[in-house]
């Protein structure tokens, strides 16, 4: 959790502070924070969400933990990388929406 917490506040220090004293405003005469909000959360939804993919598909795998389990269901391919997917896909969005709040907290 605290990687939740700590991975957005660094991105934003990184890029607000280290750029911001660059570009102030953007040619639409946006701030440069509210301009930059979309990117962050996508950075931040991108980094966050590889660790989940490599857990569902491959570690697990890999260590042979649930591959025997996995051999005996009833269960097409699709519906194994759906039911995958899904929930880290909810991980995923629930990681955006704690940076988000972090995020807006911090451009106040």
């Amino acid at each position: 959790m605290t990687f939740v917490v700590v991975l957005p506040i660094l991105i934003h220090l990184a890029l607000t502070v280290g750029i911001g004293n660059i570009i102030m405003e953007t040619i639409a005469k946006f701030s440069y924070q509210k301009w930059l909000y979309p990117g962050l959360v996508l950075i931040v939804n991108t980094v966050m969400i590889i660790p989940i993919i490599y857990r569902e598909f491959f570690d697990l795998r890999v260590n042979s933990r649930t591959l025997i389990t996995l051999s005996l269901t009833p269960l097409s391919k699709i519906q194994l990388v759906g039911f995958f997917l899904i929930p880290a896909l909810v991980e995923a969005t629930i990681f955006s929406m704690v940076a988000m709040i972090i995020f807006l907290y911090l451009m106040d």
